[in-house]
């Protein structure tokens, strides 16, 4: 029961999106052979397809169960068999296991009898050696299967996201430049384009190299400057005129983009006592890509297919402490109308992904500039206050 419940509620949603027009999905009897062949995969979808009754139809326990037994298996088949696609396939599902755990009805009862819960980026990382061990990641893209494309989107997504909020370079770097540039369509499954998320990931690099130069005191205003301005010229203006779910979709994440680069090389924050100083104030670049955001979400406000893929871009940037910045820096603006519509759109979600905590990030902000407008906030620092490490989806 539970497999069939995976097909009908987690399988279609995964491959393939309304609002996107070309996504894809695998051939059910392919899938099926894996499940049937691989028992860590198995009991992978099956915790998966428990969370999706509207009611605790199967136990916490049950769920723990398959969690449990999931990773045992997967540990073993690690240690003593060859890496293959069911492998993969089970450690995507795990992590998006431990994803929807966090808004779960079963969250506080796991939390009383398992540390599992928590470890998605354990197994990001367990998957990214296991993709990257595969011989598909040397394919020529044309050529490979459904379900091969989806491995190559979905981790080169992922790794690239969760590089963001846990700043550190992202595991497949280089390999993500090589594939982005070739061109593997990230945009059919999650919206954003090849060439965005090729600058999210060149930023995500930037901002572990800010970071280390930071604290041996040898940060080059100038280099970073020269850095951050090689990788916003690979994203052209907005016209404005886009029109369809996909594309608006794919402008949020331009935008959000220009703003998470501006925001590295940017600005002034006082954090723990000691300066950061930026290259440049990108402020007038960000009071730009902000309201264009905003609007492009409101626009998608309807459509839930299309909405759920915009998580990450509500909440990336800062506000600025600046004098005379009007308060400006980033998604987490505080303007009145801003504040509605990215709240909206959070509550719209509610019980999707991760926009309860995207909605905790944005409050907690908003809550701090109204306390003290000459306090500067940043997504990152408000998500590490409440003690999370968060995978946007």
């Amino acid at each position: 029961m539970l497999i069939d419940r995976y097909f009908k509620y987690c399988f279609r949603k995964q491959f393939q999106n309304k609002a996107l027009i070309g996504s894809t999905v695998p051939a059910f009897d392919g899938i099926r052979e894996l499940i049937n062949t691989n028992n860590a995969l198995k009991h992978s979808v099956c915790a998966l397809a428990a969370l999706t009754f509207p009611y605790a139809e199967p136990s916490a326990n049950e769920v723990l169960t398959h969690l449990t037994l999931a990773l045992a298996l997967l540990r073993e088949m690690l240690a003593n068999e060859p890496c293959d696609e069911g492998v993969l396939l089970a450690i995507i599902e795990l992590v998006e296991v431990e994803v929807r755990l966090n808004l779960s009805r079963y969250l506080i009862s796991l939390q009383r009898s398992s540390a599992n819960n928590n470890e998605w980026k354990v197994h990001l990382d367990a998957a990214l050696t296991v993709f990257s061990s595969l011989p598909i990641l040397n394919m020529e893209f044309a050529t490979l299967s459904a379900l091969e494309a989806f491995f190559v989107r979905n981790l080169t997504f992922a790794d690239i996201l969760a590089a963001t909020s846990l700043r550190r370079t992202p595991t497949l770097y280089l390999r993500n430049i090589h594939n982005l540039n070739v061109g593997i369509g990230v945009h059919r499954l999650f919206g954003c384009s090849d060439r965005t998320l090729s600058v999210i990931n060149q930023g995500a690099e930037l901002d572990v190299w800010k970071a280390e130069r930071q604290s041996l005191g040898e940060l080059s205003i100038g280099e970073l400057y020269k850095r951050g301005a090689r990788i916003l010229m690979q994203l052209w203006d907005g016209s404005g005129t886009v029109e369809g779910l996909g594309p608006i979709v794919a402008e949020i994440f331009r935008c959000a983009a220009v703003i998470y680069v501006n925001v590295i090389i940017s600005g002034t924050l006082l954090w723990e006592f000691r300066l950061t100083v930026g290259a440049y104030s990108g402020v007038e670049e960000m009071k730009k890509a902000i309201p264009y955001l905003v609007d492009s979400i409101q626009l998608i406000m309807p459509h839930p297919d299309a909405l759920r893929l915009v998580c990450w871009p509500l909440v990336i940037g800062k506000t600025a402490a600046d004098k005379g910045s009007n308060g400006s820096g980033g998604s987490l603006a505080i303007q009145t109308s801003h504040r509605q519509s990215l709240k909206e759109a959070c509550v719209r979600m509610d019980g999707i992904g991760d926009f309860t905590q995207a909605l905790a990030i944005l409050e907690k902000s908003w809550e701090m500039r109204d306390l003290s407008p000459s306090t500067e906030t940043h997504w990152r620092d408000i998500m590490g206050g409440f003690g999370v490490e968060l995978l946007f989806t």
